[in-house]
């Protein structure tokens, strides 16, 4: 059965038919099925408050290449970290309220000893030197304060540190078997960064806060303009009246 067999086979589940939670690891034993079954799952949710836009799916982890996914981890980390003296920007801000919950749920330093131990020697340590805590965040009076995404920081510099020096010949050497044991079938032993659980919640997870985020910012807009609407309908129903009542 190829993929879109299954899918096919999978909206018809009784499970969904019954509003329940449909079992989706099967999806996961296909190339690129973590990514795959995160989507399905999104978009199979009973509450449509829940399910993405069609524009929020196209910007899926799944849909988006390598090097789409590497800006956004370059870009996150041009913000959160800026060559270890981040300071908080306006832009700073924004990302703080979309993925502030995200950092929350997650741990790096239980994360990291579950690496390989090889990777762990390649890239958590590289040249020898292991990767230092979160830097100090510079607020805008000057002060100095702790890190308010450390894990999301250090996840972000480990992947950026694995698209770097993963495919470097000594470290493929060491690695190659660590990372395509964690794969499924011909998948490229990079995708160990969308596999492993130490590393893969990060764009499912920055991808699901944006699309709730935006989702909430849209609504509240479509409220104002909502709002806005009924009050200029009244205005000019009271000018109307106004007018008609004087003659004019």
């Amino acid at each position: 059965m190829d993929l879109l067999s299954f899918v096919y086979l999978l909206l018809v589940n009784s499970d969904i038919l019954r509003r329940r939670i449909p079992d989706l690891s099967v999806v996961e034993k296909f190339p690129s099925g973590r990514l795959l079954s995160h989507l399905l799952a999104c978009m199979l949710a009973h509450d449509r408050a829940n399910r993405p836009p069609i524009e929020s799916v196209l910007n899926h982890p799944f849909f988006r290449s390598w090097n789409d996914n590497m800006d956004t981890v370059d870009s996150l980390y041009r913000v959160l970290h800026n060559r270890g003296k981040p300071y908080f920007t306006e832009t700073f801000r924004h990302v703080l309220r979309i993925l502030e919950d995200l950092d929350v749920k997650n741990d790096w330093e239980v994360y990291k000893r579950n690496i390989p131990p090889h990777l762990t020697s390649a890239i958590t340590y590289h040249n020898g030197r292991e990767m230092g805590p979160p830097p100090k965040l510079q607020l805008e009076d000057g002060a100095i304060t702790e890190h308010p995404l450390p894990n999301l920081n250090m996840c972000l510099r480990w992947i950026r540190h694995f698209n770097t020096h993963a495919f470097e010949p000594e470290s493929i050497a060491s690695c190659y078997d660590e990372m395509k044991a964690v794969c499924i079938g011909d998948e490229a032993v990079g995708c160990f960064i969308y596999r492993h659980d130490s590393v893969y919640w990060l764009l499912l997870g920055v991808w699901k806060m944006w699309f709730k985020f935006s989702s909430s910012i849209e609504k509240d807009l479509n409220l104002l303009l909502d709002n806005y609407q009924r009050e200029s309908d009244l205005l000019k129903s009271t000018l109307d009246i106004g007018k008609s009542s004087l003659g004019y």
